[in-house]
């Protein structure tokens, strides 16, 4: 299930976040840093964890940012990054958002 992250959720958003981090495929966050932008999370929750986890960032009125997307690695190729995005995507089209970017270092699954 796709849904907008929580404060509980934090903690294991910055230990999914950072195991990327320390494989050198995405920023780490802090947990200071995830508290005070946690309004702009999704997380995918299943078996009663937080196994998914990304961002919106409004970077100026007409563009945003898709950032700090991370699956667990037992969850992968289910959808569920493809879910996550998709969210993101839905929720630029609700704040009226017409483009959105995103830096990574996985080009290939953003391109589907």
């Amino acid at each position: 299930m796709v849904r907008r992250a929580k404060i509980v959720d934090v903690p294991a958003m910055v230990k999914l976040i950072n195991s990327y981090a320390q494989k050198g495929i995405l920023l780490g966050r802090p947990m200071i840093e995830m508290y005070e932008s946690i309004r702009t999370f999704f997380v995918v929750e299943r078996d009663d964890k937080i196994v998914a986890c990304g961002s919106l960032s409004v970077v100026w009125s007409d563009i945003g940012e898709i950032r700090t997307v991370a699956v667990e690695d037992g969850y992968k190729g289910l959808g569920l990054g493809r879910q996550l995005v998709e969210a993101l995507i839905n929720d630029a089209k609700d704040l009226e958002l017409p483009r959105l970017f995103c830096l990574t270092y996985q080009p290939g699954f953003f391109k589907k």
